[in-house]
């Protein structure tokens, strides 16, 4: 389940593998910004990261970023954090912004290409106040529709959440369009993997056998090359299910067909509650999830944890601890997001035994070292006043040494809700 804020607040962490969290030298600066520097004049939502960290794709109402219509439409925007550039990628082939909302923004590596949502009607298949998936593709200059068939005809319903792999050939999404394979009659959600380069799309909910997942599969995340996608499912004819009407984390291996649960024990035992919120480490060994299971470590009674999967070992960690060793309690954890070799893992927390202020806050975990540590703080070392939220794309994690983050607060540098970067880690 999400926290509400009061205000919708997004974070997301880019994390630098094989380093740790300095004391002392860390700055928190707002990446929200137009491209003369400006801070943007209104609330500002992070999509993801490239794995340099130097293209962030954020979305944003400001009235002061490009293609704007008086701060009344989000529009997603990529900025070049080495040339302090800003590009909006919700735009139409002849130039126009998007004349509908778009948002949930996820770029590929080389910062060429944005995969975004958008109820625009002037987009191309796009239907005024009904969302669809979209790839921008910034050196082209070219907008497509990625939420389609296999034969070119737009989604016939809402579709969402789109994700991009790391080269921008494969784009992840998912639908209750009736037009695409597997559309379930109860209109319920199917995951989609859609092929950049082919034009086809294909149905990762689905069972080994080849059979569509039979109820609701939704949050598809994807790995670095396109081969695995992970989805989250309350479908009763894929393994693990509960046949309770919970979901189960699955991953999908697109090459051989296979889908296996992801969300069980390290002895291989299905979650005994309902697990969600699946993302995947850009190598695709890692997964972490969030469950309520009390089969799995560090389970609390009433309160979900973050877990990390290894697909190599099949070991299943508890994430969310404090750095004495102690299971998060007293609030609800999730959204974990794993580095590129497992050590690190962000996510988000209201626990009342992590540091923080009572709002839901971003931690980052060492699992090599043990450490919980508070990220969505200001520069003087305080949590934001009214608390931060991971986001639902995936974040790769390589090279760049900065953790970017969004929350609320009126010590956090810029006005209402903004894109943050914090570091450097060493």
């Amino acid at each position: 389940m999400k926290l509400a804020l009061g205000a919708t607040t997004l974070a997301c962490l880019l994390l630098l593998a094989a380093s740790t969290l300095a004391g002392g030298g860390l700055r928190t600066k707002v990446e929200s910004r137009t491209s003369n520097g400006a801070v943007a004049s209104a609330s500002s939502d992070l999509g993801s990261v490239t794995p340099n960290g130097r293209y962030v794709a954020f979305s944003s109402d400001a009235d002061n970023l490009p293609g704007t219509a008086g701060g009344t439409i989000e529009q997603v925007y990529l900025r070049d954090r080495k040339t302090g550039k800003v590009k909006l990628a919700s735009r139409a082939n002849n130039g126009d912004p998007a004349d509908g909302s778009s948002e949930d923004a996820s770029v590929s590596a080389n910062g060429r290409k944005v995969v975004f949502e958008s109820e625009a009607g002037n987009l191309p298949g796009g239907i005024l106040g009904v969302d669809q998936v979209y790839v921008r593709d910034l050196k082209a200059d070219r907008t497509k529709l990625v939420s389609r068939t296999s034969g070119g005809e737009p989604a016939d319903d809402e579709s969402f959440d789109g994700s991009i792999s790391a080269k921008g050939r494969f784009a992840v999404f998912e639908s209750n369009a009736t037009n695409l394979p597997g559309a379930l009659v109860s209109g319920d959600l199917q995951s989609y993997i859609h092929d950049l380069k082919r034009g086809r799309t294909k149905l990762i909910s689905r069972t080994t056998g080849g059979a569509p997942a039979d109820a609701d599969s939704q949050n598809a995340s994807i790995s670095e090359d396109g081969r695995i996608v992970t989805f989250e499912s309350q479908a009763d004819n894929l393994p693990g299910a509960h046949g309770n009407g919970d979901y189960q984390a699955y991953r999908r291996d697109v090459k051989t067909g296979r889908t296996k649960l992801v969300s069980k024990t390290s002895a291989g035992v299905p979650a005994d509650g309902d697990s969600f919120d699946i993302q995947i480490s850009d190598t695709g060994r890692y997964i972490t999830f969030t469950s309520y299971a009390l089969n799995l470590p560090g389970a609390v009674s009433g309160f979900d944890q973050v877990y990390l999967h290894d697909r190599k070992t099949g070991k299943t960690k508890l994430v969310s601890r404090t750095s004495g060793g102690d299971p998060a309690a007293g609030g609800f954890s999730e959204n974990g997001s794993p580095s590129t070799d497992g050590r690190f893992v962000a996510f988000e927390s209201d626990a009342t035994n992590l540091p923080g202020n009572g709002f839901t806050q971003i931690y980052l975990r060492d699992l090599k070292r043990g450490r919980t540590t508070l990220i969505s703080r200001d520069n003087a070392g305080e949590a934001a006043l009214e608390g931060a939220d991971t986001p639902r794309n995936r974040v790769l994690a390589k090279k760049a040494s900065v953790v970017f983050f969004d929350a609320v607060g009126d010590n956090m540098p810029g006005i209402d809700n903004q894109v943050y970067s914090r570091g450097p880690l060493r």
